[in-house]
């Protein structure tokens, strides 16, 4: 029994890295990552290639989201509402995540990974096309809004790194993974910066980011499972049958018992509501907020070239914020200390951005590194204890569970955050923000002294069971 107390505890009746004496030879990717009985170094490749597409089709869309409004060629939207408008976004997307993530999940347990990713692909596609098209906010940009945050809730209900890697690899996968979501948001950085530099339109911009993005979804779909290979993989595993399919509210009420019973779930979960799940409203702000501090007779291409070079600081932080908390989780088996990191960190980043009152102010280069370098390792962290508590034949249903819950806080954190920055101050956000990313610290330190005890406990329960053994 290990002396480890920051370790995540497996599920005891997990039994998915025994693997039959009767299977082929195991499989490696990159000769470290064993992969799951069935599963092929092509489609783990394809694994990171969907993680690659995902982050660069949401990343784009996200950094022309903004723009477009505020242009005068197309929406024209001021300035001084443009806060309770993002808010609106924000919350819109929320709630069309919450109303069909848990359901995307389901599909994607019952029919297979391969449907979801096409359905979520030709929706964004859509989305992408009518953008450029209207002139209105309500409901010419809405309605694309929504297309496109019914294609984030079908991404996020595909488990696919879960279903091809084995547990003792998961830590390394999600290391990885970690390094390809930096490297793919940084890839559609500097995409959108050339474009920016050749004078593309905005409008242009975005049927280049859809059709490129529907066609590498369609390529890369070739290269992974058909069909149900989560519940196929389980009958290769000793003592794992396969049970029927449930219910879909039965299959609710067990995943809520599960994260109930879980004490590393319930702080993948407070992780998720704090901080990693509202990095999308962290980012949305501060580029608006940077693109408010520029006078009026500022040249629009500046603003907007501004605006993505620091998105493109903050990502080249994120990579070694990533890559450093995936490190230490995998290889000196450490969560809460970069857990704590990340929270605190990013705190003080956010109140750093609460000083920046122009766009050279030294607090907002500090801030934004700071903030790269700290908060996105949530996403790691939470990642890795997913993958190593979630049961194997639900592992949809309870990615899907995570997204409606915290989007849930997503949806008050946004709406929030856009009626202080129109009606209070423009820096409010950040400053509300921080404040319950101590929360979330507090709340973290809580959970960990129970599992603490919980541990502590166990150990001296075994001691007594030994020195009885002894005795006898």
């Amino acid at each position: 029994m290990t002396n480890d107390t920051t370790a995540p505890l497996l599920n005891p009746e997990d039994t998915s890295s025994y693997v039959s004496t009767e299977e082929k030879p195991p499989v490696y990717a990159f000769k470290s990552i064993r992969l799951m009985p069935g599963a092929t170094k092509t489609n783990f490749v394809c694994c990171m290639l969907f993680s690659v597409i995902m982050v660069f089709s949401m990343a784009g869309a996200g950094n022309l989201q903004l723009l477009i409004l505020l242009d005068p060629n197309y929406y024209n939207i001021p300035q001084d509402h443009m806060g309770t408008l993002n808010s609106l976004i924000l919350v819109i997307q929320s709630v069309v995540k919450v109303a069909t993530v848990v359901f995307y999940g389901y599909l994607s347990d019952k029919f297979g990974r391969r449907t979801v990713i096409f359905l979520a692909a030709v929706s964004f596609l859509i989305s992408c096309f009518l953008v450029p098209t209207q002139k209105t906010f309500f409901p010419g940009f809405t309605i694309p809004t929504v297309l496109g945050a019914n294609a984030y809730a079908a991404y996020a209900s595909v488990p696919l790194l879960a279903d091809y890697v084995a547990d003792e690899s998961k830590g390394t996968a999600s290391a990885i993974f970690a390094v390809v979501v930096c490297l793919s948001a940084l890839l559609s950085n500097i995409f959108m910066k050339v474009l920016f530099y050749a004078n593309v339109s905005l409008g242009m911009c975005y049927y280049i980011v859809g059709i490129s993005v529907f066609c590498m979804f369609l390529l890369n779909n070739l290269g992974l499972q058909k069909g149900t290979f989560h519940l196929q993989a389980q009958k290769r595993v000793v003592g794992s049958p396969t049970e029927p399919q449930k219910p879909f509210m039965e299959n609710m009420k067990e995943a809520m018992k599960i994260f109930g019973g879980n004490s590393w779930l319930k702080i993948s979960l407070t992780l998720q509501i704090f901080g990693s799940s509202d990095f999308a409203i962290f980012m949305s702000f501060i580029s608006l907020y940077i693109k408010s501090l520029f006078s009026a007779d500022t040249p629009i291409v500046d603003q907007n070239t501004t605006v993505n070079n620091f998105q493109s600081m903050i990502l080249l932080m994120m990579m070694a914020s990533n890559g450093f908390c995936a490190y230490l989780i995998d290889k000196k088996n450490m969560v809460i200390q970069p857990c704590l990191l990340a929270l605190g960190g990013g705190a003080a980043s956010l109140v750093l951005l609460a000083l920046s009152f122009k766009p050279t102010a030294i607090t907002l280069y500090v801030g934004s590194v700071l903030f790269g370098l700290t908060l996105p390792g949530l996403t790691t962290i939470t990642t890795l204890l997913n993958l190593r508590n979630f049961p194997a034949d639900k592992r949809g249903l309870m990615n899907g569970f995570c997204q409606l819950v915290s989007n849930t806080s997503y949806f008050i954190i946004a709406g929030g955050g856009g009626l202080l920055y129109d009606h209070w101050k423009r820096n409010g956000p950040f400053v509300i923000c921080a404040g319950l990313l101590v929360l979330a610290a507090f709340i973290v330190l809580i959970i960990f002294s129970r599992i603490k005890t919980l541990f502590n406990r166990s150990a001296v329960i075994m001691a007594s069971d030994k020195e009885a053994q002894v005795v006898e």
